[in-house]
C-alpha cells in the first residue's frame, strides 16, 4: 500500500498544483497592474550608486524606462495623469550621465510636449530653455522647440519672447550656431505688438552683421518691410481701406 502511495504522490501533487494555478488565474482574470504614478527622483549620490559606477549603462537603461513610463503591464496611461515637474526632474537627472546626448531633450520636446493639458509643459520647456543655455553649439535647436511650445502650444506669448531673448544671448562665434536665433527676439516682439522694439533689433542684427549670405540680408529687409506695411495698414481709418 505504502508503494502504491509514494507511486502516486508525485502526479498527485502536479494535479493539485494545476488546479491551485488554474483557480488563482480564474479570481485574478479580472485584476490589472495599478500604475502608481512617476516615481520619486533620487538624489544624485543616490543614482550615482544605482549606476554601479557605469554611467553610460544606466543612461540608457533609464532612458528607456522614462521612454516606456506609463505603458506597462499592458496599459497606456494619458500623459496628463504625469507629474511632469517630477519627469523634468528625472530628464535633468539622466541627463547628467551623457550631457552631450540629445535623448532626453528628445524626450521631453517630442513625447512629453504632447500633453493634453498644456499648462503642463512650463517643466518641459525650462528644462529645453536650460539646455540650450549649457551647451549652445549643438543644444540650441532644443530652445528653439521650447519657444515654439510657449508659443503655438502655451500660448504664452511673454515667455516665448523672454525665451528668445535667451536664444539671442547665446554666444554666435560659434559656427554651429546661427545668425537667425539673434532675430528671434524682433519676431517674438511682432507677436506682443511692440513693433518698433522689433524693427529696432533686426536693424540692429542688418547693421552689425556684415559678413552674412545675401539671401539672409534679404530675408530680414523682407521682414522690416512687411512690418511697414502691417504698421501702415493698423494706422488707417476704415474708410481709407
Amino acid at each position: 500500500m505504502s508503494a502504491q502511495l509514494r507511486e502516486w504522490r508525485w502526479p498527485s501533487l502536479l494535479v493539485a498544483a494545476f488546479i491551485l494555478q488554474v483557480a488563482i488565474a480564474w479570481n485574478t482574470r479580472f485584476t490589472q497592474p495599478d500604475w502608481a504614478g512617476v516615481p520619486p527622483v533620487p538624489s544624485m549620490a543616490s543614482a550615482r550608486i544605482m549606476s554601479g559606477g557605469d554611467g553610460e549603462t544606466f543612461f540608457r537603461m533609464q532612458g528607456f524606462g522614462m521612454q516606456n513610463l506609463g505603458d506597462e503591464g499592458g496599459r497606456m496611461h494619458p500623459l496628463y495623469t504625469y507629474d511632469m515637474a517630477r519627469v523634468a526632474r528625472w530628464l535633468r537627472l539622466i541627463d547628467q550621465f551623457s550631457p552631450a546626448s540629445d535623448y532626453m531633450p528628445f524626450l521631453a520636446g517630442y513625447l512629453y510636449s504632447y500633453v493634453q493639458k498644456v499648462e503642463l509643459l512650463r517643466p518641459l520647456i525650462d528644462y529645453l530653455a536650460d539646455v540650450s543655455d549649457r551647451r549652445p553649439a549643438t543644444g540650441w535647436r532644443w530652445g528653439v522647440v521650447g519657444s515654439y511650445l510657449a508659443k503655438h502650444r502655451l500660448n504664452d506669448v511673454n515667455l516665448a519672447l523672454d525665451l528668445s531673448y535667451r536664444l539671442a544671448a547665446l554666444p554666435n562665434q560659434d559656427p554651429l550656431v546661427p545668425v537667425w536665433l539673434r532675430q528671434m527676439p524682433a519676431y517674438a516682439l511682432a507677436d506682443v505688438g511692440k513693433k518698433e522694439a522689433a524693427r529696432d533689433v533686426m536693424a540692429a542684427i542688418i547693421e552689425s552683421s556684415k559678413d552674412m549670405q545675401p539671401m539672409e540680408t534679404w530675408g530680414m529687409k523682407e521682414f522690416l518691410r512687411r512690418l511697414d506695411e502691417k504698421t501702415e495698414d493698423t494706422g488707417r481709418t476704415p474708410e481709407e481701406k
